[in-house]
């Protein structure tokens, strides 16, 4: 039989609702979400709601867990400058727009 501990008092105050992701509502910037298709850390469903905040954000599914950046740092870094290089693309047409 487990043991439990009484929840301290300090975590069992009122604290208002966290407003993430609303907060990011309004970044204009391009954003690149990884989403590890095995991850058991992470649920799956955060990706879409990410998205829901941040239309202009790209998905690179990697099928991997948690931190593919560490157990698959090739496969990472390909979807890093795969990203960066259409943010770059992007850059620079805006910049013939604006001449």
């Amino acid at each position: 039989m487990a043991i439990h501990t009484p929840v301290p008092e300090a975590l069992q105050a009122e604290r208002p609702a966290d407003p993430y992701p609303a907060s990011l509502v309004g970044v204009e910037q391009p954003v690149l979400l990884v989403a590890c298709t095995a991850d058991p850390l992470v649920d799956q469903a955060w990706t879409g709601h990410l998205c829901e905040v941040l239309p202009q954000a790209q998905v690179a599914e990697l099928p991997h867990k948690h931190s593919p950046n560490i157990s698959h740092p090739e496969e990472t870094w390909q979807a890093l400058e795969d990203f960066l290089a259409g943010a770059a693309g992007l850059a620079r047409q805006a910049a013939r727009a604006a001449e």
